[in-house]
């Protein structure tokens, strides 16, 4: 997506078992390497080399419902992970 002249790439992470940690505690120095690289690689081959970003992350706690349905619990947003 995109935030004024700022490319903002979005990792979406999901829980269904909230006793396991928020599910933006997933996301750790490795993962945000790796996603770093293909950051890198996608701006290389649109050529927007010198277009600004940053990595942002969503974490979704669900829950079992009464109906045994996943219902929607919880959302976090963390903004920029990397200080590009």
């Amino acid at each position: 997506m995109e935030q004024g002249t700022t490319v903002v790439f979005v990792e979406v992470k999901a829980r269904v078992i909230p006793s396991l940690g928020s599910p933006l505690e997933y996301i750790d120095p490795n993962k945000v390497r790796h996603l770093k690289k293909a950051i890198d690689f996608y701006l290389i081959s649109r050529e927007w080399e010198d277009k600004s970003c940053r990595l942002d992350a969503v974490g979704l706690t669900y829950e079992l419902g009464p109906d045994e349905k996943y219902v929607l619990k919880d959302i976090e947003y963390a903004q920029d992970l990397t200080g590009w």
